[in-house]
């Protein structure tokens, strides 16, 4: 299992802060928000199904509900949200199956609030965001340099 960002992402909130105004749900609950650049690359934190069932798909009703999101099914049973993303990878569709490390999408830049991954999970979403990283590809840095 890997993060879901690169290194150098900030903790702008994390399950105790989410918990402090908690709306019953695991995806905003059980959530942390990793500050990052936008343009930053996302990933898919280990193998499993892109769920067709759970809200794929952008949204824009105001800054805390902003930009495309998806949940991850994983194979150990787990299920990953994320979202505030400015864009999915195009071949990142709901029902397809992804690997460890594979590109899901790119932070966005939600109007409001600083730019971040709000990434939440049935598991313990800080041990896995603080995990360690995937490595930085070539195309990756461009898209952080120019923003996308």
């Amino acid at each position: 299992m890997i993060s879901p960002l690169p290194a150098g992402w900030t903790n702008l909130g994390g399950v105790n802060a989410h918990m402090s105004r908690a709306l019953g749900n695991w995806q905003s609950d059980n959530a942390i928000d990793m500050g990052a650049k936008p343009g930053t690359p996302v990933y898919a934190v280990e193998d499993g199904q892109i769920d067709p069932g759970a809200g794929f798909g952008f949204r824009e009703s105001g800054p805390t509900i902003w930009g495309w999101r998806l949940t991850l099914a994983g194979d150990s049973g787990d299920r990953y949200f994320y979202t505030h993303l400015g864009g999915c990878q195009r071949l990142i569709k709901p029902g397809v199956r992804v690997k460890e490390g594979q590109l899901l999408g790119w932070i966005g830049n939600p109007p409001g609030f600083p730019s971040h991954l709000h990434f939440g999970s049935t598991r313990n979403p800080e041990k896995i965001a603080y995990g360690p990283p995937r490595p930085l590809t070539p195309e990756d840095h461009l898209r952080i340099l120019t923003g996308w």
